[in-house]
């Protein structure tokens, strides 16, 4: 079975700076969503950061940031980007951290690349304090057969080394966390929004309707680590 842990997505030869290009609508939404749903941390940790997109948000807003990522090449990137967050090469399924370390954990534009969630979660549960905000986001789209899934199962597979996965919300749930609430984003994640690029007040469309997560492409699910 096709685990991250043993081979992850390779992005030492790919530029995933070039993946946001045309796409600063989506990346202010985004941003802007995770703000809300971070509330007030003192330790932070970020699952996949890659070139600190979401991370820069984050340090801003926590006493302590870390971010972890497997890719030396997103790393060097992010130390461009950062400046208090602490980077860390490394899986996610070993986590180099202390248990009950953070009260804030963050994974997003991660878990498509995951067939397995439980092995993640089971790293989050050992170094999230009880009661730790944890968000995690998850690929959804309305015309899509996601919506008709069982099961997680592949969707892609490109060379081997980038393989997605998806599946029903519930798939994404465990028993350890408390769902808080559902959000979504991706309202202009199309030709229209990248046509409209610069127009960056389109973010806050997207933002004020989060809730309408059934009309999203990109979904965050906020989650609460039991007591």
């Amino acid at each position: 079975m096709y685990l991250y842990s043993v081979e992850p997505p390779d992005y030492e030869n790919y530029d995933y700076l070039s993946e946001w290009k045309g796409r600063e609508i989506q990346n202010l939404a985004e941003r802007k969503l995770i703000i809300k749903l971070a509330g007030h941390p003192k330790r932070t940790l970020e699952l996949g950061g890659g070139f600190g997109r979401i991370t820069s948000v984050l340090e801003r807003i926590s006493e302590e940031t870390y971010m972890v990522d497997y890719s030396t090449r997103n790393l060097a990137e992010a130390k461009k980007r950062l400046t208090r967050t602490n980077l860390v090469q490394c899986n996610f399924f070993n986590l180099p951290f202390s248990s009950r370390f953070f009260d804030l954990i963050v994974m997003i534009r991660v878990m498509h690349h995951i067939q397995n969630p439980t092995l993640v979660y089971n790293e989050i549960c050992r170094v999230g304090q009880k009661g730790a905000t944890v968000v995690v986001s998850v690929p959804y789209s309305p015309l899509s057969k996601i919506r008709e899934m069982k099961e997680i199962e592949e969707i892609e597979h490109e060379n081997g080394h980038h393989r997605v996965f998806a599946g029903p919300i519930e798939r994404y749930l465990d028993q350890r966390f408390k769902l808080e609430g559902i959000f979504g984003t991706g309202l202009f994640d199309n030709r229209i929004g990248r046509k409209f690029n610069k127009m960056s007040f389109l973010s806050e469309i997207d933002l004020l309707t989060a809730r309408l997560w059934k009309l999203k492409n990109n979904l965050f699910l906020k989650l609460k680590l039991a007591e």
